[in-house]
């Protein structure tokens, strides 16, 4: 039998099925021992993402590895918090186990992701994830973990509109979502050129715009985002670019696209500079062109009249046409002929304006051309009424007349200058010239008046000298006819009052008296004020004082003065006497009060009074008494022009109204 055993090894058909009977025994018998020692080892993996509201669910697979040839368990599994996706919102909550029925080796069973929940809300996708827990009952694998995702099927679409800016400024746009969304996400934003052409930031000719990608954030909830694209300030046409977005999330729709359109807001800037001739010569304008212009153009030159007479009357105003290349700097000359007259016209003017076929010109500046005239008038002055007087209440103001040579037929005033001098203080003395006087467009004089102000000041006549001076379309002639005078008269006064301040004068010893005189006021006349009196009283001129000369002068810039009295030391016996000054009229001022005073000569002199016994007996008798006689004597005259009274005393032995009659 061990030989039948053997010889059937040797047909190869039956060694082949014998060795798989073998193979499947030892497996077996494997399985049942491993399956003793370690028992089944579990993973799990994605077998399929989910779509929102969709009813056929995603699914984790759950792998078992066993060693027996049959048999279940149950495998138990959470869902972990770094989950974006919502139990009972996103998906059906899920049970927390699945039993896997297993062979031998591996064996699977699917944990379901229901995701039929519906929603317009914009979450993007989310993730389930989740992990198997250790049991007894198996074993980990390396793939503990596994996560499913649920696609969004809601999208947010931007829209970017088109922006038109002028040049210099930016354009910005403003990208707008339908709906915000409950993350964050990125676009960015790109630019094409269309006829305006990109570059990096500090943007230089021939570049337009600033075409760096720029990255816009969207924050959760955020719907509207604006970013600004940079302009270069250039004299050039409109020109355009495009927009590209681009979302870093599937559930942004960033297909929109927008045009950029740079307005160009500069000119290219014309100019013309004001020019000034004598009539006669050529007007030599120039027009330049400031600003490179991106096409040639043409400047047509016409004129219009202010003052001066165009069509070959005062200049030639025949259009012209100047050619540009467009070049900056680039500048253009054309002359403008004036012509020659004999009329006095002035100053006159016409405008130059410019006028461009090209848009991106500016040629709204104008120029004025002023012809000067080579003709003038002779300007004289004469001082027609050559006096004024100065008064409370003015009637008398004083006139110059200031004339031309001719009728001044120039359409416009002729302004003739004059300097102020003389004597007179402008604002003072008289009310202050201007310095101008016009004579009017036909005319040939006008007149300076010239009004005093009365300051109440007593002064001498003063004057006013105007003196014409150079201008425009005049001349002078010699100075007697560029000069003129006016006298102001003055019609202030003094008071003039007198006072004796030293009133007795002594013979001896010698004191003098004094008068003193007032003006009321202080010289200011630049002149002495002579003031008249007259002299009277007891004293004798010459005899008993020196004699006064019957004027006293108040100097210029002083009030006062004095008149002194000298007595004269005689031996005449005589009384006081009073010298008596009296002022009178004169000019330049008139008599206050007091207008009189009195100074006392005080005499040193006086007599000498005797007494003699001419008849020394006297006796008595029934009859008739003999008298006696005294005689009282002075040793001088008694010239005190009254009479003069002696004292005496009687003594004796004799009784007085008893031995004779009383005296």
């Amino acid at each position: 039998m061990k030989m039948k055993l053997y010889s059937s090894l040797l047909n190869p058909k039956i060694r082949s099925e014998f060795k798989k009977s073998l193979l499947v025994f030892g497996l077996v018998f494997l399985s049942v021992s491993f399956q003793n020692i370690f028992g089944q080892t579990v993973s799990i993996a994605n077998n399929a993402d989910a779509l929102e509201g969709s009813a056929t669910p995603g699914n984790f697979r759950v792998s078992v590895a066993s060693l027996s040839d049959f048999g279940t368990v149950t495998v138990k599994y959470i869902v972990l918090a770094s989950s974006t996706a919502t139990a009972g919102v996103d998906y059906t909550a899920l049970s927390g186990e699945v039993d896997v029925t297993y062979t031998a080796f591996i064996s699977n069973a699917l944990i379901n992701l229901n995701t039929a929940f519906q929603d317009v809300l914009l979450e993007g996708t989310e993730t389930v994830v989740v992990e198997i827990v250790p049991d007894g009952a198996y074993t980990l694998g390396a793939n503990k973990t596994a996560a499913v995702n649920i696609v969004d099927d809601d999208t947010a679409t931007l829209s970017v509109t088109d922006i038109s800016a002028n040049e210099g400024n930016g354009l910005v746009f403003s990208i707008v979502a339908d709906k915000a969304a409950l993350f964050s996400y990125t676009v960015n934003v790109n630019f094409q050129d269309g006829t305006a052409i990109g570059g990096a930031p500090g943007l230089v000719e021939p570049e337009d715009y600033n075409n760096v990608m720029q990255p816009i954030n969207f924050p959760i909830g955020s719907t509207n985002r604006q970013f600004t694209v940079p302009t270069l300030n250039v004299v050039e046409n409109n020109e355009t670019f495009n927009v590209i977005l681009s979302a870093n999330n599937a559930n942004v729709d960033a297909s929109d696209t927008a045009i950029g359109t740079i307005n160009d807001d500069d000119v290219g800037n014309i100019t013309i500079e004001d020019i000034t001739e004598i009539e006669g010569n050529k007007m030599g304008f120039r027009v330049t062109n400031n600003i490179l212009v991106p096409n040639a153009f043409t400047v047509t030159v016409n004129f219009v009249d202010i003052s001066a007479t165009g069509g070959d009357v005062d200049y030639k105003s025949d259009p012209k046409t100047l050619n540009f290349s467009g070049a900056a700097g680039q500048g253009r000359n054309f002359d403008v002929d004036t012509y020659d007259d004999n009329l006095i016209e002035g100053t006159e003017t016409f405008t130059v304006t410019l006028s461009s076929n090209e848009a991106l010109v500016d040629d709204s500046d104008t120029a004025i051309g002023t012809i000067l005239d080579n003709d003038v008038f002779r300007a004289s002055i004469l001082a027609t009424d050559n006096s004024a007087t100065e008064a409370n209440t003015v009637t008398d103001t004083g006139t110059f007349t200031v004339s031309l040579d001719e009728v001044n037929s120039t359409g416009s005033p002729i302004t003739i200058n004059y300097v102020v001098g003389g004597s007179a203080v402008s604002g003072t003395d008289y009310t202050a010239l201007s310095g101008t006087v016009q004579i009017l467009n036909g005319q040939q004089s006008n007149t300076i008046v010239v009004t005093p102000i009365n300051d109440n000041l007593v002064e001498n006549t003063e004057t006013v000298i105007v003196e014409l001076t150079a201008g425009s379309l005049y001349d002078l002639g010699n100075s007697g006819s560029r000069i003129g005078t006016i006298s102001i008269l003055d019609t202030d006064t003094f008071t003039a009052t007198i006072e004796a301040t030293a009133a007795t004068a002594n013979e001896s010893p010698s004191t003098n008296g004094t008068f003193t005189v007032d003006l009321g006021a202080v010289n200011n006349t630049g002149a002495s004020i002579a003031v008249n009196y007259t002299t009277a009283g007891t004293a004798t001129p010459n005899s008993d004082y020196t004699t006064l000369n019957g004027t006293v002068q108040i100097a210029n810039g002083q009030r006062v003065n004095t008149i002194t009295v000298t007595p004269i030391n005689d031996t005449t016996v005589e009384e006081n006497e009073t010298v008596i000054v009296s002022l009178s009229t004169g000019s330049r001022y008139t008599i206050g009060n007091p207008g009189n005073a009195i100074v006392t000569i005080v005499s040193d002199d006086a007599n000498v009074a005797r007494i003699t016994a001419i008849d020394a007996t006297a006796a008595e008798s029934n009859g008739a008494a003999a008298t006696g006689e005294f005689t009282i004597s002075l040793s001088a005259p008694n010239n005190t022009g009254s009479t003069m009274t002696i004292n005496y005393v009687v003594s004796g032995t004799a009784v007085n109204g008893t031995d004779y009659t009383a005296i």
